[in-house]
């Protein structure tokens, strides 16, 4: 007879420099309650997409929680930044300025050249592309998947074959890379269109793995119970904790995308982009969440979604002033005060 289990998952969807708004509430729960360290070893099954790749990554390679929400602080304003006149002028590879956003007018000469807003001269370069490369190598290394503390899922999307794609360290059918360096991965996922340049991992050039699925936490799930199927087990309970980058008020999905100037038909695409990035998310959580609440499954779900004040703040991807860093610190510990009782009882499950 097979054994009954329990299995817990956590997920990192993506969203950019919002990312901190994870690192920040995960040291919120690892300050009130009683996570084992490594953060990882609490978890069977980690899954992230785009910056949440890159989380979900730095947690499985044991990395502490305050080095991760670090990178946000001190290189997010470096990734998130463009050369001033300046710094053309002198021919310089480097930037001078950190949280130097490129205007509209900007970004809409770099959709012309199609060339991404942070894409660096040159490989030495201190900011874009450059800089993120750097800080995944230092922080991941020379780590493989199948190096981890704990099973990972991330998401990528080959540009080859306009096909999503599962990464992990579980061997089955449908995921790929168990041998791969987990910065490879990282940098595949993270490769946001329009934001930053492809990845590529041999003959295959990657983008974003949110253009198939933001938010992992149902495959997540999925690779939870396969595992569990492997081991001859009979995974009776199963918990996911889903940490997102933040929410935009629906009002605010048809805005303009990036403030790029769009106008006709593109202004059109770039509302069709904007709602379908926000409602896969929506989707995602929803339906754990309804799997949780009106089903006899035993699936507890814990959604971390705060409300992004757009009237106060610009909350793009790559909105790296300190200004927006100190409101999303803020945002996480209110969240936390106003939820308490609903986080309460989904930890109360998690450790019984």
């Amino acid at each position: 007879m097979a054994i009954q289990t329990t299995k817990k998952v956590l997920s990192l969807p993506g969203g950019g420099i919002r990312g901190y708004l994870q690192t920040v509430f995960i040291d919120i729960l690892i300050n009130h309650y009683p996570f084992v360290t490594p953060f990882s070893d609490n978890f069977d099954v980690i899954c992230g997409t785009s910056i949440g790749c890159i989380n979900a990554l730095g947690i499985a390679a044991g990395k502490p929680i305050s080095q991760l929400s670090n990178l946000f602080l001190n290189d997010g304003p470096w990734i998130f930044t463009i050369r001033t006149a300046e710094d053309i002028a002198l021919d310089s590879d480097n930037a001078s300025e950190p949280s130097n956003l490129p205007d509209g007018a900007q970004k809409a000469a770099f959709l012309i050249e199609n060339d991404p807003f942070y894409k660096a001269v040159s490989v030495n370069s201190n900011y874009g592309h450059t800089r993120l490369y750097d800080v995944i190598d230092t922080v991941l290394g020379d780590v493989k998947l199948n190096e981890l503390n704990t099973n990972v899922l991330l998401t990528a999307f080959d540009t080859t074959t306009s096909q999503p794609v599962l990464f992990s360290n579980y061997t089955g059918n449908g995921y790929i890379g168990s041998n791969e360096l987990a910065a490879n991965v990282a940098k595949a996922s993270s490769a946001a269109p329009v934001y930053l340049p492809t990845y590529s991992i041999g003959d295959i050039a990657y983008a974003d793995g949110g253009l198939g699925a933001n938010d992992p936490s149902q495959y997540g799930l999925t690779l939870a119970k396969r595992i569990g199927a492997y081991n001859g087990e009979d995974v009776t309970r199963t918990l996911v904790l889903d940490i997102g980058t933040g929410v935009l008020p629906p009002e605010d999905w048809a805005t303009n995308y990036s403030g790029i100037p769009f106008v006709g038909a593109g202004l059109q695409l770039s509302k069709v982009i904007k709602a379908t990035l926000a409602g896969s998310n929506i989707l995602a959580a929803n339906d754990l969440y309804y799997r949780d609440k009106y089903t006899t499954d035993d699936v507890f779900y814990y959604n971390y979604a705060p409300v992004l004040n757009t009237a106060l703040y610009d909350p793009g991807l790559d909105n790296s002033s300190p200004e927006f860093l100190n409101y999303m610190y803020n945002l996480a510990y209110q969240w936390f005060d106003n939820d308490r009782a609903n986080i309460d009882e989904f930890m109360g499950k998690f450790f019984a």
